[in-house]
């Protein structure tokens, strides 16, 4: 992130640390301001004992807390005519060199004073180390010196002193500049230096760039991942504490399961869970797996907000601090309902498959045995089992192109008599639209397949100027208008004249057995002298399919 200047307002982050930082340095500059304030005021002796109790407590908090006065111990020397001679002044003056000693060690901050006038009065070595400019270069000068062009401008170091002499100290957090242009983020303190009257203030600066950056790469850090966690629409992430209360919930959490944050939080994760999952305690028990194994993965029934139930995949991990204490637990949940319902779909499809084959292979050995029955010999077997099994594979193909969740009745009629039309359109078909169970559509398939086959070999197909029709339509009659009908007729017109068959053949009976027995349905067949006729009168049931 690039170092740009901001607002005054001290940063959130790291914001009771540097406090307390603040507050120890005002404690120690307390100590000493009192320490010298005596040694103007009281006996040699007593003031030496203050300043080497001060400084020596700032040696004792190691050089990052040292005091930062140096420039007011020199402007306020102890070397005053009315001291006592002898020792004691002596030791007045050995503990002034050691607190400017630890002060110019205090490599880490800038210590800084000015006088009433804002000028600089004093600059430590750790102002030089920081700021860039020698002592020799900033004596005298503003103190707005180091404030950036923009804080200037804006009257902030004014507003600074003002405040220092209004509340006893200023604190800050704010951009700094260097002698060479550079910026720098610090944490200040501004203090006035009063005796009887202000004499001046007191800067104490120290940088916190590096930490400012930190925190800065930690906030983009946790708002990447928020917004990570927010777009997640697809998965619902929230958190709870060890009590399995809801603490954190994101918008994805909101879509899959219904409830908004406000409504969730604080809540048990007790309420996404069934009553039979309740009652086999599987809430405790996920978190009881999770804290042994470190995760719980489990794919169950959810409860959304409306009642309503999802299908969900589960990872269930602890969270924990860096003691390893557990703070709590962080689920992620994806809706997983469509796969499930599709699973179950395919499920009921492999069973339905498995039944249609069983079907298909007891119709083929049917056909095989019955049509062999009545060859007259093998070529004729041959053709009959051939015609009989490709119209079987012609409605499966159809059936397979919908799924084999059925088809419609004009698609079964057109895909029957494809074989037997030519391009005089002999074979026509017409009639209202009537969508076909499988086994429906299979049933009806096979008898027109048997009619129009009859009708190739000795009816109306079998000779030029012959054709077939065939028309269906719903009865619906007005006494009863829920027991609607499916009439469907076929008829043949033009070909050679038709005579009774001396007996019942296989198609015949196949015909009337799917018809009657599988459908709940009546046929009629005729053998009208100006062609073949056969009604089917079929009740619309589930069994038939529906409009």
């Amino acid at each position: 992130m690039a170092d740009q200047p901001t607002g005054d307002g001290p940063d959130d982050h790291g914001g009771h640390r540097l406090r307390g930082e603040a507050a120890e340095l005002r404690a120690e500059v307390e100590r000493l301001r009192q320490a010298l304030a005596a040694a103007q005021a009281g006996p040699a002796d007593a003031t030496a004992r203050q300043v080497h109790t001060a400084a020596q407590h700032a040696q004792e908090h190691g050089i990052s807390r040292a005091v930062p006065i140096a420039a007011t111990a020199r402007s306020q020397s102890l070397q005053t005519t009315d001291l006592a001679p002898g020792s004691s002044r002596a030791a007045l003056l050995q503990s002034e060199e050691r607190l400017r000693a630890i002060i110019e060690s205090a490599v880490d901050h800038a210590i800084i004073t000015a006088d009433i006038e804002d000028r600089i009065t004093g600059w430590n070595s750790g102002a030089t180390r920081l700021l860039g400019w020698e002592e020799a270069d900033v004596l005298g000068r503003p103190f707005r010196l180091i404030f950036t062009p923009e804080d200037c401008a804006a009257g902030v170091p004014e507003a600074e002193m003002r405040k220092a002499l209004a509340e006893g100290v200023a604190t800050d957090e704010r951009w700094l500049i260097r002698r060479d242009g550079s910026r720098f983020f610090a944490l200040g303190e501004l203090l006035p230096l009063r005796d009887s009257e202000t004499l001046g203030f007191l800067k104490i600066v120290r940088d916190r760039t590096e930490q400012r950056r930190a925190e800065e790469a930690l906030r983009e850090s946790e708002e990447r991942y928020r917004l990570i966690v927010e777009s997640a629409r697809d998965y619902a992430i929230f958190t709870t504490n060890v009590e399995g209360r809801i603490t954190t919930w994101n918008r994805g959490a909101r879509e899959v399961l219904g409830w908004d944050e406000a409504h969730a939080l604080g809540r048990p994760n007790a309420i996404l869970y069934t009553a039979e999952d309740h009652l086999a305690g599987v809430p405790e028990a996920e978190m009881t797996e999770a804290l042994a194994q470190g995760r719980s993965e489990h794919d169950r029934w959810h409860l959304r907000a409306d009642g309503s139930r999802i299908w969900g995949t589960e990872v269930v991990t602890p969270l924990r601090d860096g003691n390893g204490e557990t703070l709590g637990f962080l689920k992620i949940l994806r809706d997983r309902t469509a796969q499930k319902h599709e699973e179950e779909q395919r499920r009921l499809l492999l069973a339905e498959l498995n039944h249609r084959v069983k079907n298909t292979l007891a119709i083929v050995q049917s056909f095989v045995t019955q049509t062999a029955r009545g060859a007259e010999s093998a070529a004729v077997l041959r053709e009959a089992l051939e015609t009989r099994l490709d119209a079987l594979a012609a409605l499966h193909d159809l059936l397979t192109r919908e799924g084999w969740r059925g088809a419609g009745l004009a698609d079964v009629v057109h895909a029957t008599l494809a074989p037997f039309e030519d391009s005089a359109g002999r074979a026509q078909a017409r009639g209202s639209e009537l969508r076909l169970m499988p086994n429906a559509a299979l049933v009806l398939s096979m008898a027109l397949h048997e009619l129009a086959t009859n009708a190739a070999k000795y009816g109306a197909l079998s000779v030029p100027d012959g054709h077939v029709e065939v028309v269906w339509y719903l009865d619906r009659p007005a006494d009863a208008p829920s027991g609607a009908t499916l009439d469907l007729l076929w008829r043949e017109r033009g070909g050679p004249a038709v005579a009774l068959p001396p007996r019942r053949g296989f198609g015949s009976r196949l015909i009337e057995a799917g018809v009657t027995y599988q459908l709940g349905g009546d046929v009629r067949l005729a053998f009208e002298a100006e062609g073949v006729e056969c009604r089917f009168r079929i009740p619309l049931s589930p069994k038939l399919g529906g409009t």
